[in-house]
């Protein structure tokens, strides 16, 4: 731990939730509006997020309550059956709090603009990257362009989520009630399958493929700060990230109708439509590594870990003949050098193909039968160069370094009636494929966003200071 310190002394104020997934089964997003002057919101964000029982969980507090063993520890349990009883519990849940550009400057950080000056995403609202049309679905709240903050509480066990939340509405709604409001409340919740494991609203396994910070017991600093968080000061102190949270909605009737259509139109199974839509079976098995869902075969762990791991790629699927070009998975993280290239991170930053990586720590909601989805939420250094490079990348039919039209991401994707994507008929064969319509961009919807900064607590401690000072003239973030 003094080693670890020793080399990375921010951990010590950066938030939880990035260098580690909180992995907790319970969430809950408090989505917060300020009405009063910098020194009455900023008195309210010291006294509630920075004291007493809602304080910031930080990335030191997980690591010295050994955080990690304990998320495996409790995977382990469930993947292997345990009783209740034998099921580890928590020790504390997690709290994290985030700001919008406006939330920020409702605050009066001084030299804002500049600090922000080249995150032109994160400055603007994520209803203007969308076109009215877009948005025409989107809940009221998010368009509304009333969120300055967000309280994010993680947590196994959900009366403390519940309590948490109690206490903050009773805050807001008594103490503080002409200082903020609460705008939205959004919950989220993993659902498991009879073997343990986490399944998304479809019925695929959910969790894979994340991004490794940790290699044998070693914290990758530099991979850490390079391509998720921004320095906050010139001493290496104090770092914050980018955040980005959308809500998606998935009609689940409808998709499992439309694969239904797809493998009688295909004369394939619907485990084998449905794979070429996602990228993966429902176990998680790759579509590039088998034709089949394998997960359960022994033999075939060591691949399985391997890709998920981001040491297999999709070079030598070169026509798309066992992973089609436009399947979900392929296109949110191709593997491919040539995608790399094409990318705006490469062109800023050559020397570090990793950019365009995402901290994923989404988690699923189910508000009812016919409301099922994903709370997206994700981590990074640079929102245009990276969330917004990922959705570049599902809305291009045509692919760097590719001459054929491999097609754009069926489910997040905005296609015409007639569009037509390239199904493969037999796995691996590259002549065996076929042109059809069967578009799915209706199956996922999305409902709204917003783009937020995740300050560190060095640098929220700063809002103690009189807003006017002179002292406070020379703050930085």
């Amino acid at each position: 731990m003094d080693t670890l310190l020793k080399n990375a002394p921010f951990l010590e104020y950066l938030q939880a939730n990035i260098v580690e997934a909180n992995g907790r089964e319970h969430n809950c997003c408090m989505f917060l509006s300020f009405h009063a002057d910098a020194r009455q919101v900023r008195d309210f964000v010291t006294a509630n997020f920075l004291d007493d029982n809602l304080k910031i969980t930080t990335a030191l507090d997980c690591l010295k309550r050994n955080d990690r063993d304990y998320r495996k520890q409790r995977q382990h349990a469930r993947t292997h059956a345990y009783s209740d009883a034998r099921i580890p519990q928590e020790t504390q849940p997690i709290i994290c709090f985030h700001l919008t550009y406006k939330g920020l400057e409702k605050l009066q950080i001084p030299d804002l603009a500049t600090q922000f000056e080249p995150h032109t995403f994160f400055k603007a609202s994520m209803q203007d990257r969308y076109t009215e049309d877009a948005r025409a679905n989107w809940d009221s709240v998010y368009t509304a362009d009333t969120i300055d903050a967000m309280v994010f509480l993680a947590s196994d066990d959900l009366e403390k989520i519940e309590s948490l939340k109690s206490i903050l509405e009773e805050r807001v709604n008594s103490t503080y009630s002409e200082l903020c409001s609460i705008v939205q409340v959004e919950h989220g919740q993993h659902q498991y399958d009879d073997e343990g494991y986490v399944r998304e609203a479809f019925g695929f396994r959910d969790g894979l493929s994340k991004i490794q910070l940790w290699e044998n017991g070693q914290l990758d600093t530099k991979y850490l700060c390079d391509s998720f968080l921004k320095k906050e000061d010139t001493e290496g102190r104090s770092y914050g990230s980018f955040f980005v949270f959308q809500k998606y909605h998935q009609k689940v009737a409808v998709f499992q109708q439309k694969i239904k259509a797809l493998a009688s139109d295909l004369g394939i199974s619907e485990a084998y439509a449905e794979a070429q839509v996602v990228g993966r079976f429902k176990d998680g098995t790759p579509l590039l590594l088998s034709d089949e869902a394998r997960a359960a075969d022994a033999t075939f762990n060591a691949q399985l870990k391997a890709f998920d791991r981001d040491k297999i790629d999709y070079t030598a699927d070169e026509h798309g003949a066992k992973c089609p070009f436009h399947s979900h998975a392929r296109k949110m993280n191709p593997r491919d050098e040539r995608f790399i290239k094409g990318s705006i991170a490469y062109k800023t930053n050559p020397d570090d193909k990793f950019l365009i990586h995402l901290l994923r720590r989404g988690i699923g909601y189910d508000y009812g039968e016919a409301d099922k989805g994903l709370l997206f939420m994700s981590y990074q250094a640079s929102i245009r160069s990276q969330f917004w490079q990922v959705l570049n990348w599902a809305e291009n039919p045509v692919e760097p370094g590719y001459s054929a039209h491999t097609g754009d991401d069926p489910l997040l994707a905005e296609q015409p009636t007639d569009k037509q994507y390239a199904w493969n008929t037999e796995w691996g064969n590259p002549g065996a494929k076929t042109r059809k319509t069967h578009l799915f961009s209706d199956v996922v919807c999305l409902k709204g966003g917003v783009f937020f900064y995740t300050p560190s607590t060095l640098f929220l401690e700063q809002l103690r200071m009189p807003v006017s000072s002179e002292k406070e003239e020379h703050m930085t973030m």
